[in-house]
């Protein structure tokens, strides 16, 4: 099951906050993310190959971008599988394929 992330931090002395949405059902990842309240879409092809998605904005006058990593399919596939072996249900959702990672200024943010 997916938790939206969200990252809160102070920068040049004003508060921001970056919103994940929740995956879509159907694609397995966010159609956008949200900061203080601007909308900025996710776009991914469904079949692209690429391991890692790179989405830039600006922040309080600062560089930041979202950071869409996917998993090696092994990673995903495995604890699955040997989650069915033992007959247990279970295993890693579709969306815990991805990890998500927010830099403001090339500096890693944490999330809360």
């Amino acid at each position: 099951m997916f938790v939206s992330r969200t990252w809160k931090f102070e920068l040049d002395g004003d508060d921001h906050v970056v919103k994940l949405q929740a995956p879509s059902w159907y694609k397995g990842w966010p159609d956008a993310f949200h900061v203080d309240g601007q909308r900025y879409p996710i776009k991914v092809r469904l079949l692209s190959l690429a391991r890692r998605f790179e989405f830039p904005f600006e922040i309080g006058g600062h560089p930041a971008a979202l950071i869409m990593s996917k998993r090696p399919f092994s990673q995903v596939w495995w604890p699955r599988f040997k989650a069915a072996l033992r007959g247990r249900p279970g295993g890693r959702s579709a969306a815990d394929r991805w990890s998500y990672e927010l830099l403001v200024d090339g500096e890693p943010a944490s999330a809360d």
